[in-house]
């Protein structure tokens, strides 16, 4: 199915509310796009501001854009009250040209409804009369098109409105009518006010829940115009609770530095807090202030008689109180309560909730903020609390602690300060807060004496350098931390993370020398955990340069690797990347997927999106290009959110974008991708980009362009002694390229290459590759034969399964073979079996290349005309398979009139009359066969 309802777009307030509402747009699609005969009800639910509306507006426009005629009325609460405003808002329009349509005691009483007579001698409208008149509007429409009955706000629908539609509704099973509404959940309102589960329609509701955190981030990027730290859209997706009219107000408090604004929302309600009463001010405070919001809380923090000094504020609906729970009924009421506090009146107020806390993680923070002055004792108390938070995985909550801790430390203490902003600093970097982050590292760095605490400070400063694209930066850190330790365990961890960095900017062989130097100082030290970690870098550089080896340094650092913390670069992780970059798609999608489940269960930003990059790439092979559009698109929040992974992001995304068929999208991201890392000087990210534009161009059919694009790569990859899966599989391409361009010699020049590197245990879907590439220089040499019998054994390939893509890819290969042979029911069999891959992938472009193909087969035909042509079998088969008239054309690209009328033969032909019995047909023919 295509991308249903309109393409968001940075300017329109409207699109911001389909901002990660995927889900929701496909239901919507799925509910206008199902079938054509039978009425049906979808009511959209929600609370206010939650984007519901804009959900409705999608359906609407996508209904019209099926050839719906829809019938729209938008309400408000003032016209709850007035009789047939609902009605009006919906026929007033289509009332002239239905007239004849309608029984003249029916066409007066709607037009009495509708205040179309003003007659003062016309009696009021009989409301049986009218209710009939608009059931025979809706079914003088529905004779003609398609109807949709779209309501948005139907708890203000007025009382006789609702009756007619009601009346209505029962009465159109039969009718291709649909019903779309939307309704704010509130408090006391009724849920069905249509009676439609009762109303014989197929019925279903929809809640719109809260926005996840990815897509609250590109929510507040497109309205702000720029991205937010990852701790900072946790706080405002708890604070708003998904909603994202609140999540935009909350954010522009926060975007501005000024809580209290002249004109905001903020400076309103700051205003009415300050007209309470000081004990409800300051109850409110408190109460906005404290984790948990209870009346037991207030009491436990000395406030007496809560509830009742809470009252003013109930009554000024600025809160809610059922039993024990206070509720805001905006967020921005707490910004408004604190704001109103002195500096010395707030730090107070954190003093009582110290006291009042629940747990040792909440006391804590309270005492924290209850003093401006050193205090060894808090400081100890948080730096254990901070620890704990770590370990439960509450990584943004720990780094703040770690860096209130280094706050109170005494000034006579740089030591313990010191050694209290590295951890802030990490904790910030793994929370996906790099910025903040790389300052407290510097700031550790600048107050540390010299010590082994400073060079692991210089470390991981270095590491945040790095990941966020200043390598030479980095590289300077760690080279000046080398050059004042003799520690072992420092000297490894330094040697291994200068490793990765030497791996992408300078060469596989720089590489290894650091890996290597890793592991004899981790095995100098004796530590398993870091003779893990150096075992899994050598790993890693040896998979990169096609080293058989890796297997082997895997097993042993799998071997010591002790239970507990990871990061990208932990044996575990590592596992999986290297089954990646050997082609083992099975492997490392089970692998990614445990890491990736960790990184999220510990709140590991750095590790997360690592691990959904790896596991992007995997789904892709693997043919699952949905899960991989909803990985990208974390890959790519992260990235935005922390500047780490930039190039490596945009690289993923473009290559995801080229395999559904984006290609004009996938290039121009790629090319700024390819830019970046030139600029940066980050070779292999340089060598993955050229991967993904070759791979487009191969797409777009432009072999030249592909081929040279492969080239470049293929030198690029023997620069940098690359030889892992994707640099092989690269020559393949550029073969198979070259071939179709007729250069020859060019292929072979790319076959040797992967000679001269391919290691010796290939994945049988890679074999497959090889013999497509094979056979392609042997169809270029004009051996038909020869190129068929390749081709068969690449289609028998063990595992070819395992990337659908590639195997889809050898049947289209093979059937264009078999059709220059004449075998023309042998390239029907290929080509029907690759076209069907192709478009359950969703790779639209080669899906196309597919389609062309088979109506290049000569079409058979019967005596008496009765029999399908090529081309109708196959809009027979994509129609069979549920799809629209205008999906169909977007597939062979031709109009959807072209569509229409070849159904009107195909129905002919066959002596049917709908898309039911085509597709009862089809289930009836073998899998391998056309619809005759």
């Amino acid at each position: 199915m295509t991308e249903f309802g309109p393409s968001p777009t940075p300017s329109s307030g409207d699109a911001d509310g389909l901002v990660g509402r995927g889900q929701e747009l496909a239901r919507l699609g799925r509910f206008v796009g199902q079938g054509h005969a039978a009425g049906a009800a979808l009511l959209l639910e929600g609370a206010a501001g939650i984007g519901k509306t804009t959900l409705w507006q999608a359906g609407v426009e996508g209904a019209r854009e099926q050839g719906y005629r829809v019938l729209e009325c938008t309400l408000t609460m003032s016209e709850s009250q007035l009789a047939f405003a609902g009605l009006a808002d919906l026929v007033a329009g289509v009332f002239d040209e239905i007239v004849p349509g309608i029984a003249e005691p029916q066409r007066a009483a709607l037009a009495g409804a509708l205040l179309l007579t003003s007659s003062v001698d016309t009696p009021p409208p009989d409301e049986r009369a009218v209710a009939f008149g608009m059931l025979g509007l809706l079914r003088a429409l529905a004779a003609e098109t398609r109807v949709l009955v779209a309501v948005d706000d139907l708890q203000w629908l007025d009382r006789s409105s609702a009756a007619m539609l009601s009346f209505a509704a029962r009465r159109l099973r039969n009718d291709p009518v649909k019903l779309l509404l939307a309704r704010r959940l509130e408090d006391g309102s009724d849920p069905d006010p249509l009676q439609l589960e009762r109303s014989g329609l197929p019925f279903e509701r929809m809640t719109v829940g809260p926005l996840t955190l990815g897509a609250l981030h590109r929510l507040l990027g497109r309205r702000l115009g720029h991205p937010f730290t990852r701790p900072q859209l946790a706080r405002i997706l708890t604070a708003s609770s998904g909603n994202p009219l609140h999540a935009l107000e909350l954010a522009r408090t926060l975007d501005t530095q000024d809580p209290i604004a002249p004109g905001s929302l903020s400076s309103l309600l700051r205003a009415r807090v300050l007209k309470l009463p000081e004990p409800t001010r300051q109850a409110l405070a408190l109460m906005s202030l404290a984790a948990d919001s209870t009346l037991a809380t207030l009491s436990r923090a000395g406030v007496e008689h809560a509830a009742e000094r809470l009252a003013p504020a109930v009554a000024d609906q600025l809160i809610s109180v059922a039993g024990d729970r206070v509720r805001l009924v905006h967020p921005l009421v707490a910004t408004a309560a604190v704001s109103v506090l002195s500096e010395e009146e707030r730090r107070h107020a954190h003093g009582m909730l110290a006291v009042a806390a629940s747990s040792e993680d909440e006391r804590a923070r309270h005492l924290g903020q209850s003093t401006a002055e050193p205090d060894e004792a808090i400081a100890s108390t948080l730096e254990e609390t901070a620890l704990e938070a770590h370990r439960r995985g509450a990584r943004a909550a720990s780094a703040e602690l770690y860096e209130e801790a280094a706050r109170l430390t005494p000034s006579d203490d740089p030591a313990n300060a010191g050694r209290r902003l590295t951890e802030a600093g990490q904790a910030f970097y793994e929370a996906g807060d790099a910025d903040r982050a790389q300052h407290l590292l510097r700031t550790a760095v600048d107050r540390l004496p010299e010590s082994g605490q400073r060079v692991e400070a210089r470390w991981r400063l270095g590491i945040v350098l790095d990941e966020t694209g200043d390598w030479l930066g980095a590289s300077d850190v760690w080279r000046q931390a080398l050059a004042v330790t003799d520690d072992p365990r420092l000297i490894a961890e330094i040697h291994r993370s200068m490793a990765y960095y030497a791996l992408y900017t300078r060469s596989a062989g720089a590489a290894g020398e650091h890996s290597r130097a890793a592991l004899d100082a981790a095995t100098q030290y004796g530590e398993p955990r870091l003779i893990a970690y150096a075992l899994g870098a050598c790993a890693l550089i040896a998979a990169i340069a096609g080293d058989a080896a890796a297997g082997v340094y895997v097993e042993r650092a799998l071997d010591v690797e002790q239970s507990g913390a990871m990061n990208e670069w932990s044996p575990s992780a590592v596992a999986a990347e290297v089954a990646r970059l050997t082609g083992h798609i099975v492997d490392s999608r089970e692998r990614y997927a445990r890491v990736y489940e960790w990184a999220i269960e510990t709140g590991d930003v750095s590790v997360e999106q690592w691990a959904a990059f790896g596991l992007t790439a995997t789904e892709l092979l693997a043919g699952n290009y949905s899960r991989a559009t909803v990985l990208v698109q974390t890959v790519v929040d992260i990235a935005d959110q922390t500047r780490v992974m930039r190039i490596p992001a945009a690289m993923m995304h473009a290559s995801v974008k080229a395999h559904l068929g984006e290609l004009e999208a996938a290039r121009a991201e790629g090319e700024a991708a390819l830019t970046a890392a030139r600029e940066a000087g980050e070779r292999l990210h340089e060598l993955n980009v050229l991967h993904v534009l070759a791979f487009v161009e191969t797409s777009a059919g432009r072999m030249d362009a592909a081929h040279e694009t492969y080239e470049e790569a293929r030198l690029l990859a023997a620069e940098l002694g690359a030889r892992y899966s994707s640099v092989l599989r690269a020559s393949l391409y550029e073969a198979e390229a070259a071939a179709s361009a007729g250069r020859i010699e060019r292929a072979q020049v790319a076959l040797k290459a992967f000679d001269d590197n391919a290691m010796a245990d290939l994945p049988g879907w890679m074999i497959g590759i090889e013999l497509r590439a094979r056979g392609a220089v042997e169809t270029a040499n004009d051996d038909l034969a020869g190129a068929r019998a390749t081709l068969e054994r690449a289609a028998a390939a063990a595992g070819v399964d395992q990337a659908p893509l590639e195997d889809a890819r050898t049947r289209l290969a093979l059937g264009i073979v078999c059709r220059r042979l004449r075998d023309y029911s042998g390239a029907r069999t290929q080509l029907l079996d690759s076209h069907a891959t192709f478009l359950r992938l969703g790779a639209v472009v080669w899906a196309q290349r597919a389609a062309e193909e088979l109506a290049r087969i000569p079409g058979r035909r019967s005596r008496d005309g009765t029999e399908l042509t090529e081309a109708e079998s196959r809009i027979a088969e994509l129609v069979a398979e549920g799809r629209s008239n205008k999906d169909v054309a977007l597939l062979l690209s031709v109009s959807v009139k072209t569509i229409e009328s070849a159904l009107t033969r195909i129905y002919r032909k066959l002596d049917i009359s709908s898309r039911t019995q085509l597709a009862a047909r089809a289930r009836t023919q073998r899998d391998d066969a056309p619809i005759t």
